[in-house]
């Protein structure tokens, strides 16, 4: 399973590297692929680019199973245009019951960064826990968080830690909804 997931994710990127070189010029490219495999499972994906005067972006996934309810799923994409850019991926495996998703995404511009990722995970009895942190960064100042989820046992919890910075790296109290 892992070796199949590992052989789409391949072949997902080859795919939008020569998207992109094929849509040099302004225009799009899309591809989409399926494959059965001798074990009732099944391959398939889909890809694409465009570019233009402003920009250029690609976006892709793919997914494959087993035929033994087992499966993986890929996405991603990225983005390019005068000032900025930006990528995201994520990934979700069930294996035997289990889910396990993961992603992350980041941007850059002009004005600051930012980046997020997270991963979550579900058992066979239901049980999840996960968490994500989030990064922003200004000239002006930064902030950096973390939230966790668990549920477990019946019982579910949450928290989040939030820490805020001004543009000399000193810690300083973060604004409210309001801006303030």
């Amino acid at each position: 399973m892992i070796k199949k997931m590992l052989a789409v994710i391949v072949a997902t990127v080859m795919v939008a590297f020569m998207a992109t070189s094929l849509a040099h010029a302004r225009g799009s490219f899309r591809a989409t692929f399926s494959k059965e495999d001798a074990e009732d499972g099944a391959t398939q994906g889909k890809m694409h680019a465009v570019k233009g005067a402003n920009g250029s972006a690609v976006r892709g996934r793919a997914a494959t199973t087993d035929g033994q309810g087992n499966g993986a799923a890929t996405s991603g994409g990225a983005f390019k245009v005068k000032g900025a850019a930006g990528a995201r991926a994520g990934k979700t495996t069930r294996q035997d019951g289990n889910i396990h998703h993961e992603s992350g995404a980041a941007v850059a511009g002009q004005k600051g960064s930012a980046t997020t990722k997270s991963s979550i995970d579900k058992d066979s009895q239901g049980n999840v826990s996960g968490e994500r942190s989030t990064g922003v960064h200004t000239d002006k100042g930064s902030y950096e968080g973390e939230t966790t989820v668990d549920k477990s046992n019946g019982s579910a919890t949450a928290s989040h830690t939030g820490k805020c910075y001004d543009a000399s790296g000193a810690e300083t109290p973060c604004p409210n909804r309001e801006g303030k």
